[in-house]
């Protein structure tokens, strides 16, 4: 136990944290920009996050969940009321 103890073996599995690792599904910031670029233009801009979300899916600009639409917002600080 001592000898463990001033020598500890190297910690198990993966050691980089969850949000730094690399998914191929994973959002790129590009479309995250694109994404809240036209969430507040002049089209989106008065409507909820869902609406937005299900026309720009509608026109094919979405290819991500409502969900992660809703992370993104929520990152940026943006999920609160949206009306001007």
């Amino acid at each position: 136990s001592w000898y463990r103890h001033l020598n500890p073996p190297p910690p198990a599995g993966i050691t980089v944290p969850h949000a730094d690792r690399d998914y191929p599904n994973r959002i790129t910031a590009a479309e995250t920009e694109e994404f809240m670029g036209l969430l507040n233009s002049k089209e989106y801009g008065n409507l909820s996050v869902t609406q937005a979300y299900y026309r720009m899916l509608d026109a094919g600009h979405c290819s991500f969940s409502i969900a992660a639409a809703h992370r993104m917002v929520a990152r940026h600080g943006q999920n609160g009321d949206r009306r001007s």
